[in-house]
């Protein structure tokens, strides 16, 4: 990627009284004009962090505001990338016209921030910038250390995706129901219907408590999902483990004993790049 790429973002804001000016983080929308990208990533399913904020509200309205909002957007990305295909060939300025009118100042319970800018690094992509936005202004990611070489993970396989000509194919989503449902970084979805969803998970953590901690967490997670007969058709696992603590071995390798015995899940290293994409590949 050439680093004199300029991007461009906005913060989505949820303020439910206009009389305090208080908000909460809920989104971003990404804009980069010399590249034809315009896309935006929504925080749907962790609404505690607004109704703990917001402890009087009807959580039904932040429900409904969030979907119209991402059903407004949705149809905008649409046309501009129809008309971005047909008219200006990323032309960047009209690309702005576009990207102007989605973010203009508007009344509501959905608001944006004043736009930013910023300069895309030689490495990266508009998605995993758009995954490094979202993680940095809504999940904090930053300071959850606990977290954070997951998100590391995610846009590692992110960027394999997009030169395995993948990323079209997958987006962050959920499978379940309304009582039960589980998030995935990446989802391939047909007709409706979860095919393939990717997970990148660490059990290199810092002891083996944690170890057992978090990939008992995914077990139960994924075992619920076959329960319910809501699973994808298959789940494919990218394993980071450790080598090099006999504990903290022995604990990855039972969660991962664990793990096989859940009907359609395939586990691979994470440093199997290739292996990992061989078993991503939709046809």
């Amino acid at each position: 990627m050439n680093d004199s790429v300029v991007y461009n973002y906005n913060v989505v804001r949820f303020l439910p009284y206009p009389e305090t000016g208080e908000f909460v983080n809920v989104g971003v929308v990404l804009f980069c004009p010399l590249l034809g990208f315009l896309d935006f990533r929504l925080e749907m399913t962790k609404r505690r962090r607004v109704t703990d904020f917001f402890p009087e509200l009807d959580h039904q309205l932040l429900h409904v505001a969030l979907r119209s909002f991402r059903a407004e957007a949705e149809r905008f990305k649409a046309l501009f990338r129809q008309d971005g295909t047909r008219v200006f060939g990323f032309e960047a300025g009209y690309g702005m016209q576009y990207y102007t009118a989605f973010t203009r100042p508007r009344e509501g319970l959905i608001r944006f921030s004043k736009p930013r800018t910023g300069m895309m690094s030689p490495e990266s992509t508009p998605e995993t910038l758009l995954e490094t936005l979202f993680a940095d202004n809504i999940q904090r990611l930053f300071a959850q250390e606990k977290e954070y070489r997951e998100f590391q993970m995610r846009q590692r396989l992110q960027r394999d995706f997009v030169r395995a000509n993948l990323a079209a194919y997958y987006r962050p989503g959920q499978v379940g129901d309304d009582d039960y449902h589980v998030g995935f970084p990446f989802l391939y979805l047909r007709e409706a219907k979860a095919i393939k969803a990717v997970k990148p998970l660490n059990l290199n953590k810092r002891d083996s408590t944690a170890i057992y901690d978090h990939g008992e967490e995914w077990c139960s997670r994924l075992r619920r999902l076959a329960k319910m007969g809501a699973a994808p058709e298959r789940v494919i696992l990218a394993i980071d483990r450790p080598t090099d603590d006999g504990r903290r071995v022995r604990a990855a390798t039972e969660i991962c004993d664990e793990l096989r015995q859940i009907p359609n899940l395939t586990l691979v290293d994470f440093g199997a790049t290739d292996a990992i994409i061989a078993a991503a590949r939709v046809g």
